[in-house]
This record gives structure tokens, C-alpha cells and sequence, in this order.
């Protein structure tokens, strides 16, 4: 896969093939996490134990660490690709683009980028658990004001989303992986 295949790319499970041992752990389980929330019924009374499922798989996922054999795992959870696009979207979201890695200049790690970062990860809109795209927006604002210009960082930032923890940018800024 090259850059422009992965950037017109609109089924998710083939992306997943590429990413195969390149990603982490953590990364993966948030993705299918995404998926499953993108999936559920919008109303978590009349399936509780799933969104309880989904949301303790979130918690475990923050302390998951290593490289991921997770597309295994993923196809056999999640057999159905969607074909619209819309989870190569979420897919994108978490894993940024794998052909222009980003370094982050830590000048830009400042005390207020930190905070909105923090925030836009940990407030999340529930039960879809999307961030939100106002305040990632106001994250681009304090990454220029702390001397950001990396056109892909503060393009996704200001991009409308969809953004689910696990956001390149946010994990970027927070140190995750």
C-alpha cells in the first residue's frame, strides 16, 4: 500500500492488513471500541451491558503497551466492513497518516495545549464517545499560539472530525501510543 492508496482507501479491514505489527495494542482496541460505539444503538438503556462492555475495553486499552497483532482480532470480531468510508474515516482519526510521521516539537507542549488535549479526551460526547470538535479546534488555536505551523496537525485539529480517544493529534500531544 502507498500513500495515495491509503488516503483514497474506503474499507477498513484491508487498512487493517496493512497495519499489521506497526501499530500498538492500545491503538487497536480503541479502533474497534470506535466501531462498536459507531455501530450500537444510539440509546445505551436498551443494550447496557454492551456500552459497559465497550466502555471498560476503553479502560483496559489505556493500559495496554506493545505492538499489536490486532487485526487478527478485529476481523474476527467485526467481520462486516463498512463500505461507505465511514470507519476508514475513525480509521484515519486514530491512526493519522503511517507515510508522514509527525514529530512534535515539545516547545508545543505547552501548559494550556496540554489542559485542552486532556480535556477534549477525557470529555467526550457519550454515549457515541466522539471529542469534541469546538474544543479540538481551540487545540489548533493554542498549538499556533505556542508556535505549531505543522499543516497536518492543526488541519486535523480543525477538520469537524469524527475524533474518538485515540486521535493521533490528542495521543500526539498527551505521549500515547
Amino acid at each position: 500500500m502507498n500513500e495515495s492508496e491509503w488516503l483514497a482507501w474506503r474499507v477498513a479491514r484491508t487498512a487493517l492488513e496493512f497495519l499489521r505489527g506497526k501499530v500498538s495494542e492500545r491503538k487497536c482496541r480503541l479502533l474497534t471500541c470506535a466501531y462498536c460505539r459507531r455501530r450500537m444503538h444510539p440509546n445505551p438503556d436498551l443494550n447496557r451491558r454492551v456500552w459497559t462492555a465497550v466502555e471498560a475495553s476503553e479502560q483496559y486499552a489505556e493500559r495496554c503497551v506493545g505492538t499489536a497483532a490486532c487485526p487478527d482480532a478485529f476481523r474476527s470480531f467485526y467481520p462486516e466492513p463498512d463500505e461507505s468510508g465511514a470507519e476508514m474515516v475513525i480509521l484515519h482519526d486514530i491512526f493519522g497518516n503511517p507515510f508522514r510521521p509527525t514529530a512534535l516539537d515539545p516547545a508545543w507542549r505547552t501548559p494550556t495545549v496540554t489542559a485542552l488535549a486532556t480535556a477534549a479526551y477525557e470529555d467526550r460526547h457519550l454515549p457515541a464517545g466522539m471529542l469534541d470538535a469546538d474544543r479540538l479546534a481551540v487545540l489548533a488555536d493554542a498549538l499556533e499560539e505556542a508556535g505549531c505551523d505543522n499543516a497536518d496537525i492543526l488541519d486535523h485539529c480543525r477538520d469537524g472530525g469524527p475524533h474518538v480517544r485515540g486521535c493521533w493529534v490528542v495521543d500526539l500531544l498527551l505521549g500515547k501510543r
